[in-house]
């Protein structure tokens, strides 16, 4: 399959995460990504997109937040970019607390698990003052 690529820029706000679900989509179906893999990839961007924006701007200062999406040999990859906050992605968290009832786990944290746990590979580097996260998928052709 060549390569198939698509860069959306958008602003350091959660008002701005439906311009990134309209590039995703728009760029799943251009390709034909399967299902699973399409929204694999829509929970990984809202996921990580929404971090940074409540998490990486403690000032709230404005910033652009640029994603590429590209398809290659099978794999799909996602390229966060950004000025917030220096944070590694790529740490493993911790899975859920299995010990406990629901009712005791405190809120938030698991998001990230999720990532990890749907990508393939999750990299993530400060360059000057970026950072630049790399989440790699895989272009499952079954649900599962």
């Amino acid at each position: 399959m060549a390569t198939a690529f698509t860069q959306v820029i958008v602003g350091n706000t959660l008002e701005e995460l439906p311009q990134i679900y309209q590039a995703l989509e728009g760029f799943c179906s251009s390709f034909a990504v399967p299902d699973y893999t399409r929204r694999s990839i829509l929970l990984i961007s809202e996921e990580l997109f929404s971090n940074t924006v409540m998490y990486g701007y403690p000032d709230e200062g404005s910033d652009e937040i640029a994603l590429d999406i590209s398809l290659a040999e099978g794999e799909i990859s996602l390229v966060f970019r950004n000025h917030a906050v220096e944070f590694d992605s790529a740490a493993s968290p911790d899975g859920p607390d299995q010990e406990n009832a629901i009712e005791d786990h405190r809120i938030g944290g698991l998001g990230l698990f999720l990532v990890h746990q749907l990508a393939k590979k999750v990299e993530s580097r400060r360059q000057g003052l970026a950072n630049i996260t790399t989440v790699t998928v895989d272009l499952n052709t079954d649900d599962e």
